[in-house]
């Protein structure tokens, strides 16, 4: 039974060999580039699509968004309203809801001070748990 995931505190930030991240999505890993401006909202619709897709199976998407949903999760870092918005957006209309990550108020910690809650988990109704 899942109500919260576990996830070490964050460290310091590695440098990647490439700049893909892991999206798990039901039982396929999904491998990402960073994408900005129009190419975001590209994917956020896609997601959309897919959560659209997969509504009646149980579903959880797991990962690195590089999105926070709310102003808190963003520390010494600019605050970009706007995709806070689409991203809230995105998880709204999916009916997507958060699966609470323990001892992780940040999973980003970089120069300077900053801090970000990137990573989460997010699942539909018929995730295990997520119906109670």
């Amino acid at each position: 039974m899942l109500d919260k995931v576990k996830i070490k505190g964050p460290g310091r930030p590695k440098k990647r060999k490439n700049s893909k991240n892991p999206f798990e999505i039901g039982r396929c890993k999904l491998w990402l580039k960073s994408r900005k401006g129009s190419e975001k909202l590209a994917l956020w619709q896609d997601f959309r699509r897919l959560a659209a897709l997969l509504d009646s199976s149980p579903t959880i998407f797991i990962g690195d968004f590089n999105e926070v949903r709310f102003q808190r999760e963003r520390i010494n870092y600019n605050i970009r309203l706007r995709e806070i918005r689409v991203f809230n957006s995105w998880i709204e209309d999916s009916n997507l809801l958060e699966i609470p990550l323990e001892n992780a108020n940040f999973t980003w910690i970089g120069p300077n001070g900053k801090r970000s809650k990137l990573d989460r988990a997010l699942s539909n109704s018929e995730w295990p748990n997520q119906a109670d």
